[in-house]
């Protein structure tokens, strides 16, 4: 905390370091005496050498104090900024604005908007960064009923479930790394494939800024997008610099806090693929069963229901380079003869040696392994 004057006195100094001592014992709460009524309340008696008494020029005598002659008489933005009158209503606070202009030589100005912006370095790499940032918006800053400010979007997934009249779903992720879940309507879900290309990149405008989607969700975000046929996606032709894939993963010792069937949030889960297996229910529902182990060696089955086994691209998986690396994204947790288990739901993605750091980490785990066991042969039951 700061408490400065432009007089240098020893008489002001010294007042003005008791001032800024008596400020920090309250902060501390060295000062007061406790309220009967609630203990962790304090009574506190302001010293009569920091009141300015009430009268007619009371507000005077505060601009005076904290606005000396020199700076009313030749006001620049620099003297101003380092001094302000904080007060507890707004009525207040233009009264003594208005007090100030009034003893302040010059006529008076409003400005309502500027058309260009200046940062404290001067440099025009800031201010163009700056103009991006005024320019556009953030996932992370959309709250529900909130305004629809201007994000720019990678597209990374679509799923929609297999009900009659579903609504069509969509993941959102920003080039900061936040991601968000959008829906569409049902009945404009051709006008939306028509406009929105997996893994492309939009600006997005005009749509609706959603409550949380109803349990089990696929992120945490405390929103979400609702877009409409007023809804605007302009196609962004460098696409660089927004991310790929947007993770969440849980590690295996997490697993069990997460069993239930009032599961708040859905799981994503990385890990080595050990092998596959198919299978068909006594119903005739069929599934995939994968084999899995995390990095710290445990073991653990994840099922892909039929509903989510054409996101399942064998051909990928028998190209992809050894160790596998398997990274599932909204899967359910379970338990079964006590031990803990995953399977798909309808927003279940599934994705082989995604390029992140995490599953880097993975494969160098199990690289060594693999490689010292030539002779092992991976068998894949598809």
């Amino acid at each position: 905390m700061r408490v400065t004057r432009s007089t240098t006195s020893p008489a002001d100094k010294e007042a003005a370091l008791a001032f800024s001592k008596w400020l920090l014992d309250i902060g501390d709460g060295l000062t007061g005496v406790p309220y009967k009524q609630s203990p962790d309340t304090k009574i506190i008696d302001i010293p009569t050498q920091f009141l300015i008494q009430p009268g007619e020029n009371g507000l005077h005598q505060l601009i005076k104090f904290i606005y000396d002659d020199d700076i009313l008489h030749n006001p620049t933005a620099s003297n101003l900024s380092e001094r302000a009158i904080v007060c507890p209503k707004n009525e207040t606070a233009d009264e003594i604005n208005e007090l100030v202009l009034a003893s302040s030589p010059g006529e008076c100005s409003t400005y309502l908007s500027v058309d260009s912006i200046t940062p404290h370095s001067h440099s025009q790499g800031d201010t163009d960064l700056m103009k991006d940032n005024m320019q556009e918006g953030r996932i992370s800053s959309i709250v529900p009923a909130g305004p629809a400010i201007p994000i720019k979007i990678r597209v990374i997934r679509k799923w929609q479930p297999r009900l009659r009249n579903s609504d069509m779903y969509y993941f959102f992720i920003d080039k900061h790394g936040d991601g968000i879940q959008a829906s569409v309507h049902w009945l404009d879900k051709e006008l939306f494939e028509r406009k929105i290309t997996l893994f492309s990149c939009y600006l997005l405008e005009k749509y609706i800024c959603d409550d949380q989607p109803t349990p089990p969700r696929v992120n945490s975000h405390i929103a979400s997008i609702r877009m409409g046929t007023k809804a605007s996606l302009t196609l962004i032709p460098t696409p660089d610099a927004f991310p790929m894939y947007y993770f969440n993963f849980c590690p295996y010792s997490d697993l069990s806090l997460r069993t239930g069937d009032d599961q708040e949030l859905l799981t994503d889960y990385l890990a080595k693929l050990e092998y596959t297996t198919p299978g068909t229910t006594k119903k005739g529902r069929e599934y995939l069963r994968l084999r899995l182990t995390d990095i710290s060696g445990e073991h653990i089955n994840a099922t892909l229901w039929e509903e989510v086994l054409p996101k399942f691209d064998k051909q990928a998986m028998l190209a992809a380079e050894q160790p596998i690396i398997v990274a599932l994204t909204s899967v359910c947790v379970s338990t079964f003869n006590d031990r803990v288990q995953l399977a798909s739901t309808i927003p279940t993605h599934i994705y082989f040696n995604p390029d992140i750091e995490a599953a880097t980490a993975i494969r160098n785990r199990f690289y060594n392994f693999y490689y010292r066991n030539e002779n092992t042969v991976d068998i894949f039951v598809v």
